[in-house]
């Protein structure tokens, strides 16, 4: 709601904008879903949308790992999707009125309505630092160690990862991160009798991250529905390997 809310008041400046100078070419960058629309698209200008996300769909078979709290805000999101598709009016002029629609991964691209699928074209938005290398650290004699960055969200899929560590006895899970499912996770570690293979390390600077990244063996990140996460790209980038669900931008940029 913020997020209209905000076009809403952007829209008078913006024409201002257009009418004091001579635009060629309006291009909303922006890490919103597509199903939002955009007010560039009224601005009588050549126009660009995106890079945008919000086409990828929960695994729906994958759902019991969200705990009751996330199955129910995850079928709060699909009718949400359902409305943003088929009767958003601002969304319907935006696909129409669009030169190019840039999006994250393949399932936006199909969730367009057809007819505007031949102007989208796939750009993940998961920029790298100029410069980035592997970092060599001396790992931990600890055993293998899978790591996970990010917010603790049920969609996130960390419960899949504390399983994954319960079936693979000797690894070791450190997650960095905050956030509501926090709580739900320890209690999975505990039921699983993983609690002393996990290590909730809650939120550390960039740096102190990287070096954590090349200590780990693999970067374990099973959302289940993430568009174009940095945090994957960032594993690339330093030469770890990603395990991820196939599903949204991971794949994309795991390779």
């Amino acid at each position: 709601l913020h997020y209209l809310v905000w076009q809403r008041a952007a829209l008078a400046p913006a024409r201002r904008l257009v009418a004091e100078h001579d635009i060629d070419l309006v291009w909303h960058l922006t890490h919103g879903s597509v199903g939002f629309g955009s007010i560039g698209a009224l601005l009588g200008r050549p126009f660009v949308l995106g890079p945008v996300g919000g086409g990828v769909g929960l695994p729906w078979r994958l759902a019991p790992a969200l705990g009751l709290r996330g199955a129910l805000a995850a079928a709060a999101r699909g009718l949400l999707r359902v409305f943003l598709r088929f009767a958003n009016p601002l969304s319907r002029v935006t696909w129409r009125r669009a030169r190019l629609i840039l999006v994250q991964n393949p399932e936006t691209i199909r969730w367009l309505p057809r007819r505007h699928r031949e102007r989208a074209r796939m750009v993940p938005n998961a920029i790298l630092r100029d410069g980035m290398e592997p970092i060599t650290e001396t790992a931990p004699p600890d055993g293998p160690m899978a790591m996970f960055t990010g917010r603790l969200l049920p969609w996130r899929g960390v419960a899949l990862a504390i399983r994954a560590v319960a079936a693979a006895p000797g690894w070791r899970l450190v997650l960095c991160g905050r956030g509501p499912d926090e709580r739900r996770l320890r209690m999975l570690a505990r039921r699983y009798g993983v609690a002393d293979r996990v290590r909730f390390l809650g939120w550390r600077r960039h740096p102190e991250i990287l070096r954590l990244l090349a200590t780990a063996d693999v970067f374990l990140f099973p959302s289940l529905r993430d568009d174009a996460p940095v945090s994957v790209a960032e594993a690339v980038g330093m030469g770890l390997p990603v395990l991820c669900v196939d599903r949204g931008g991971p794949p994309i940029l795991a390779g």
